[in-house]
């Protein structure tokens, strides 16, 4: 299982310095290593460059740059990774086991927030306590999915801001995150860039207590949407009736969203979500039905 690490930078030139050699350990362990430059002025693409990085140019925007990344890419899973985010030391080895024990498609880190502040220690449980709730991961989270499922979903909504919550909702119908402890370190610097009171009165509990009736009403929602979807994230067989329910068709032939050509012969493994059983090709019309 072949991982690709997928980088939207801009004007990140102050985290290249520790982001680079970061990058380097997980080019050394047989990952593959794409940054995506949205059009940078300081310089980020050619320090990039410099030092032996593969860059891809693409039009500004984190989920357009993701994309494009993921066009260029030849892993079988896609790690997206913020430029101001580390991956822990054990990533790999997590992803793939918890990937091949599970089945599931997509999947987080934990997280833990880099900085000074107190408040950060309690950002990032609840952070870490919102996601395992909805089943909705967040870019510091370090969201990793499968080639296939990627793709069959349309990849990132192309939209300025919240595509990964967006993206989340999107995957949820595939199956439940693989929510892993392992934590992923992002740094403070847009916490206390932008205040802490804004921010923060719109996580989890805080919003019941210090927010807005509308943010009351959007946490409500997650809840509501967590419950409902409780015994399928918990039963193999609650899942595959969910899914099979899902009628979005397989990318057909010619599509730009179907990059990959696979092994029709493989036989189905029992309790496996339909697009697991086998390697899928870009040309089949419709996905396979639940076995």
């Amino acid at each position: 299982m072949k991982l690709s690490i997928i980088v939207p930078m801009l004007n990140e030139a102050a985290e290249l310095p520790t982001l680079l050699p970061h990058l380097k350990f997980w080019e050394a362990k047989g990952c593959e290593i794409i940054l995506v430059d949205g059009g940078s002025h300081d310089g980020s693409a050619q320090l990039a460059k410099a030092a032996g990085s593969e860059v891809v140019r693409s039009a500004r925007g984190r989920a357009r740059q993701m994309n494009a990344g993921a066009r260029h890419a030849s892993g079988d899973v896609y790690v997206f990774l913020h430029a101001d985010t580390r991956l822990p030391v054990d990533a790999v080895d997590a992803i793939r086991k918890g990937l091949r024990a599970t089945g599931y498609g997509w999947g987080r880190f934990d997280v833990h927030v880099r900085g000074n502040s107190r408040w950060f220690a309690v950002i990032a449980f609840l952070m870490n306590w919102r996601s395992r709730l909805t089943g909705i991961a967040t870019g510091d989270q370090a969201i990793f999915v499968r080639k296939v499922v990627f793709w069959d979903c349309g990849g990132f909504p192309d939209q300025p801001l919240m595509e990964d919550i967006q993206m989340s909702r999107r995957l949820k119908r595939y199956s439940p995150p693989l929510c892993l402890r392992t934590r992923a370190t992002t740094s403070g610097r847009r916490w206390e860039a932008w205040g802490f009171g804004e921010r923060f009165s719109s996580c989890g509990p805080c919003a019941c207590a210090t927010g807005s009736e509308h943010q009351r009403k959007n946490l409500r929602t997650l809840i509501d949407d967590a419950v409902s979807d409780r015994n399928f994230c918990q039963s193999p067989d609650a899942w595959e009736v969910k899914n099979a329910a899902h009628s979005s068709p397989w990318p057909s032939r010619g599509s730009p969203l179907s990059p990959l050509d696979v092994d029709p012969h493989r036989a189905p493994s029992a309790g496996c979500p339909p697009w697991s059983r086998g390697t899928l090709r870009g040309s089949l019309a419709e996905r396979p039905g639940v076995v």
